[in-house]
């Protein structure tokens, strides 16, 4: 079983490329978070709680909703459920290793919701 930090930066990379097709900003701040972990773990922990990720408009989270109008309609949505599936993983692991963000569990919840709904 893979340990938590590197089960966390598998979930980010697959995340950074999600993002690099449609929001090369968010792709860039991901690799930053990831290169992060080079240097000091705890580091990444605090960017993965951070109102950068989990916050309200703005964060990561909230990008997941976006429009993206480069992509045809069914090709965003499948790129959305893939964004949505990758945050729901990382908050998982967050909250097992806890002191998450207040928002963490609300995202992690609604991007369920929304995925089990086909939204």
């Amino acid at each position: 079983m893979l340990d938590k930090l590197t089960a966390m930066l598998q979930l980010l990379e697959r995340l950074r490329l999600v993002f690099a097709s449609c929001d090369r900003a968010a792709a860039d701040w991901l690799g930053e978070v990831i290169n992060q972990a080079a240097c000091n773990e705890e580091d990444l922990w605090v960017a993965l709680n951070s109102n950068e990720f989990w916050g309200g408009a703005g964060s990561l989270a909230d990008k997941t909703m976006d429009e993206y109008p480069q992509f045809a309609a069914e090709a965003r949505k499948l790129q959305v459920r893939e964004m949505r599936e990758v945050m729901i993983e990382i908050g998982h692991l967050l909250i097992d290793r806890g002191n998450e963000n207040p928002r963490t569990m609300d995202w992690v919840l609604a991007f369920s919701n929304w995925n089990a709904s086909d939204v």
